[in-house]
């Protein structure tokens, strides 16, 4: 395997054992939604970088309510290198972070069109409307704003593949973005296609694994790790 990858420990050991396994190769999720308060947020992201982890601050099941938080926690702590980030608030975090001298990775939030190769969007304040994109409307408008990774979720593993290709094939040969974030049902097995998927349209791939890492008690799988080394 070669690439970055996404996942979400649980513990310091687990942080402890996929360091072992990965080294610097991989972005430990710390999501807002399982935090009551900020303080008990900033303390785990704090620990786990004092653990040698690259911290990914996230919002949790995409809820773009999380937004604010998770931009509050990457304020807080300067060695956070990634933030995840919703449509509406993307440019906003990351023209202010830009502002405070923080060169972060903050991606924007891109739904697949269940109906076809298609994107939607979701803009959550103060309702929820969805919007319609075509992936060479999306890269154009990330494009202008800036901003250099794309997360698309729920991917619904094999079943997000085109939507997928087709985004990569829109960003081939831009500058920015140039980094796709795919998410939801993906499992150690998808990630030779995904990175070679990148490769060939010269587009960074960084996937994101959740339940799929883990034995049905709820641990690390020792064999997902391997596979994903």
């Amino acid at each position: 395997m070669s690439g970055m990858i996404n996942l979400l420990p649980r513990s310091d050991a687990e942080v402890k054992q996929i360091q072992d396994a990965l080294g610097d190769r991989w972005y430990a999720g710390v999501v807002l939604k399982d935090f009551a308060t900020l303080d008990e947020a900033e303390e785990r992201v704090r620990s786990w970088t004092g653990l040698g982890a690259n911290i990914s601050v996230g919002l949790g099941d995409g809820s773009a309510q999380e937004w604010r938080r998770a931009l509050e926690i990457a304020i807080r702590v300067e060695s956070v290198p990634h933030l995840n980030q919703p449509w509406l608030s993307s440019a906003y975090a990351h023209g202010l972070l830009k502002g405070l001298g923080r060169d972060m990775l903050v991606n924007c939030l891109i739904h697949p069109d269940p109906r076809g190769r298609g994107l939607t969007v979701a803009h959550d304040i103060p309702e929820t409307i969805v919007s319609s994109l075509t992936p060479d409307q999306c890269v154009a408008i990330l494009h202008g704003l800036g901003l250099k990774s794309i997360k698309l979720y729920p991917m619904r593993g094999q079943a997000g593949r085109g939507v997928l290709e087709a985004l990569a094939d829109a960003m081939s040969g831009q500058c920015a973005p140039s980094i796709i974030e795919p998410s939801g049902g993906l499992s150690p097995e998808d990630l030779d296609w995904v990175y070679s998927m990148g490769e060939e349209y010269g587009v960074v791939m960084i996937p994101h694994l959740y339940s799929s890492v883990r034995k049905s008690d709820g641990s690390l799988s020792d064999d997902a790790l391997r596979i994903i080394k």
